[in-house]
């Protein structure tokens, strides 16, 4: 078995088990879920829609799935939210540019048609996927070649994206870059050239309104301050301990407290008034 294999293996079984243990956390009531080919929608229980969302999982790029973020979806559509949450494919099964192909297309064909705000909300390396659909959808369109995407429905102008505990650097001298760049990428792709500094490509297609909330403990938590230092954006800390784990606990444990939710509340309020609350 080679390391990269032995790492989809091992990361795999952690998000199965961060399904087990989410179940402390969950809510008092499930909201019914519309299951689609492309992954799940959410809608407000009182029918009133106030905007949309796109939601993009973490999990390396090689697990993980839109269940391990169920109770996240179901905490914003209490705020009135029709929530996408894309299941897109995992490495290795299919590679990294039919990821970007599947998110892109499925935030291209479910575009919403009304004049409500739409918002892209990622973490972990969902983040690097929110990244390069926001870009190659907005304005980015000499990229799309190099991911071999074919743009059908230009442009797709988000009104805010949000961050979480985000994975950006995966290739190069880092511990992603290293050991997993080959089996995510293969050797030498086309597109290489913009992950090697995603801050620089992709940070300038970000709207103005964009957020990042980053765990304190967390090893990427330099990421989410280089990419802060990058662009004009709010950047929020915090940080709560699960198993000796902080990555990503505000997505995984949205109800686990009423500091927990006010972080997230903190970072809707940003968006929705589309102005920096640092």
């Amino acid at each position: 078995m080679s390391f990269f294999e032995w790492a989809v293996q091992r990361e795999r079984k952690n998000c199965a088990n961060i399904l087990e243990k989410q179940e402390w956390n969950r809510p008092n009531t499930l909201y019914m879920v519309d299951i689609k080919d492309y992954g799940k929608i959410y809608t407000p229980q009182n029918g009133e829609i106030h905007g949309h969302i796109f939601n993009i999982h973490g999990g390396g790029l090689i697990a993980g799935s839109t269940n391990q973020n169920r109770f996240f979806c179901q905490w914003l559509t209490d705020r009135g939210y029709e929530v996408c949450a894309i299941e897109y494919p995992l490495i290795p099964e299919v590679n990294f540019v039919n990821q970007v192909g599947f998110v892109c297309s499925t935030i291209e064909n479910n575009w919403p048609r009304d004049n409500k705000p739409v918002y892209l909300i990622a973490d972990s390396a969902g983040c690097l996927l929110a990244l390069i659909a926001n870009a190659i959808l907005s304005d980015g369109c000499f990229m799309a070649d190099d991911f071999e995407y074919k743009i059908n429905n230009l442009p797709c102008i988000f009104d805010g994206v949000w961050l979480n505990c985000p994975l950006f650097e995966t290739v190069g001298f880092n511990e992603v870059g290293i050991f997993m760049s080959r089996g995510l990428y293969g050797k030498n792709p086309a597109f290489k050239k913009y992950l090697k500094n995603p801050y620089e490509w992709f940070g300038e297609y970000l709207p103005n309104t964009t957020v990042i909330i980053a765990s304190q403990h967390d090893k990427l938590e330099k990421q989410a301050r280089k990419m802060f230092q990058t662009i004009n954006c709010s950047l929020g800390y915090g940080s709560k301990w699960i198993d000796e784990h902080t990555h990503d606990w505000n997505v995984l444990y949205p109800y686990m407290d009423d500091w927990t939710m006010d972080l997230n509340n903190w970072a809707m309020t940003c968006l929705e008034l589309k102005e920096s609350c640092k």
